[in-house]
């Protein structure tokens, strides 16, 4: 089952998110329920795996902390909200990332570049006039992250949450 972690976005966050996609005339806006900041993509692995990743998951201590966006940007063909660099938020992806790996997933290694995509299919020749765009998101509080599953239908992807992880109160 393909599977990631993610924070979910907070509801302050998913009303920003449609604002902006009703700015574009282009493209496939992600539903409400799927925008998220994904921690670590871990592909197909075994239930058997997945069972014993929620363990040590469920044993990761991060204090909750909130994250600040910094613009809109652009991968292929994915319209995103870009997350300013945040050192609690890369502490988090880290302990997540070394919990999968410690279990025996095969991640593939590459930059963890923090974002919440807003839409998909957009054409990049459309967009060259908001790069660089800088809106001004409201901060998420985040307090929690969650294991989820993404099953590919004609009709685009639909996540399935399959388990929440709380962090520890913070400021």
């Amino acid at each position: 089952m393909r599977s990631f972690l993610a924070i979910p976005a907070t509801p302050n966050v998913v009303r920003f998110c449609h604002g902006r996609q009703s700015e574009f005339f282009d493209g496939r806006p992600v539903a409400a329920e799927n925008l998220h900041v994904t921690l670590v993509f871990l592909g197909n692995p075994p239930e058997e795996q997945l069972a014993d990743l929620h363990f040590e998951l469920e044993r990761v201590r991060h204090p909750a902390f909130c994250i600040r966006f910094n613009g809109l940007g652009m991968f292929g063909n994915t319209i995103h909200l870009a997350v300013a660099k945040n050192p609690s938020l890369q502490e988090l992806q880290t302990k997540t990332l070394q919990a999968a790996r410690g279990v025996g997933i095969d991640v593939p290694r590459r930059r963890f570049r923090p974002h919440i995509t807003i839409l998909r299919g957009a054409n990049p020749a459309l967009f060259t006039g908001f790069s660089g765009f800088s809106p001004d998101a409201p901060d998420m509080r985040v307090d929690r992250f969650a294991l989820f599953s993404s099953n590919l239908t004609p009709q685009g992807a639909r996540y399935d949450r399959l388990a929440d992880y709380p962090l520890l109160p913070g400021p």
